[in-house]
């Protein structure tokens, strides 16, 4: 069986020894590279081309959602995924924004972890159920903002801030 590489980058060294320890031990898993570094890891990346990036947003040097953008610039098909804590929902907005390929909780348990990883591996997006209800939340704020926005513009179409609008 061949072995999915994995490239891990967490700011916090307990943590990331411990998910390297625990990729390790799964017969389908190789961690590849680990580093608590964000431009060491964009580098490794484009070297090593890892079957499933790791990234922490508290990387050292350069933070993970800058790196993600600089490995998806390089490697628009690298498979990023963020590890952070999901009561952080701008990080997530950020990440998306990024190209991320996911994003999971780091209280996640081993199984589910597990689960997640395979099925990004499989084309599955990697998102927990509360950081999906986010997500949902965060668009319905957003469209309400738009709808908002264009509500005024129709109010007043010819208030000069929207005369460029209206072309």
């Amino acid at each position: 069986m061949d072995k999915h590489l994995i490239l891990l980058a967490h700011h916090q060294e307990l943590y990331r020894s411990l998910l390297v320890d625990f990729y390790n031990r799964q017969q389908d898993f190789q961690v590849i590279a680990d580093t608590g570094d964000g431009e060491e890891a964009v580098q490794l990346c484009k070297m090593l081309k890892p079957d499933l990036i790791f990234l922490d947003p508290y990387l050292t040097t350069c933070n993970g959602l800058k790196a993600a953008r600089l490995i998806k610039q390089a490697w628009p098909d690298a498979k990023i995924i963020i590890l952070a804590p999901s009561q952080d929902e701008d990080i997530l907005f950020q990440a998306l924004k990024q190209g991320v390929y996911g994003f999971l909780d780091t209280t996640l348990s081993p199984p589910e972890l597990l689960k997640y990883t395979r099925g990004a591996l499989n084309g599955e997006s990697p998102l927990t159920p509360s950081l999906t209800v986010a997500l949902i939340e965060g668009i319905h704020r957003l469209s309400k903002q738009v709808l908002r926005s264009r509500r005024k513009r129709v109010q007043n179409p010819m208030d000069s801030k929207n005369i460029a609008y209206y072309g």
